[in-house]
């Protein structure tokens, strides 16, 4: 597993589930920065260096596969772990395409979701000391269900 104090994590997302998630996540030593709206987690990503996003879907500013679109575009884009309710194929197509890394399916309890985190942080560092393959492939993202919180 990786260590978790080095991770710098932004929350996106307008449930007041967010904050448990943060509470756990500093307990567990990492850096993390809660948004509310879309507009907040985009500065956040502007004003900090970020290794992981955790976005909800039900933003009131901006659709989520907006929001993956944004971040993706970025030079450094971190990993998105998406919080989904529901795993309805035509709703989460667009997601994956946009570049979302994980979904993962809410209600979750937090160690579940920092154990995703650092899966995904482990998966991307393995994935930077590989050599490039010859062919770019699809990579679809992954609904992974967890006990529920």
């Amino acid at each position: 597993m990786t260590s978790s104090h080095h991770l710098r994590v932004v929350i996106v997302d307008a449930f007041d589930e967010a904050e448990m998630y943060a509470f756990a996540m500093r307990q567990a030593g990492i850096d993390v920065r809660v948004a509310a709206t879309a507009a907040e987690g985009l500065t956040a990503l502007d004003e900090h260096a970020v290794d992981v996003v955790v976005l909800g879907l039900r933003l009131t500013d901006m659709p989520g596969v907006e929001v993956v679109r944004r971040i993706k575009m970025r030079r450094h884009a971190p990993p998105v772990v998406l919080l989904v309710g529901h795993n309805y194929e035509p709703t989460l197509a667009p997601l994956r395409e946009a570049g979302c890394d994980v979904m993962l399916m809410r209600p979750c309890l937090p160690e579940d979701l920092i154990s995703e985190i650092t899966r995904v942080i482990s998966r991307q560092r393995r994935a930077h000391t590989r050599p490039a393959p010859a062919k770019a492939s699809l990579r679809r993202a992954r609904i992974i269900r967890h006990r529920s919180a």
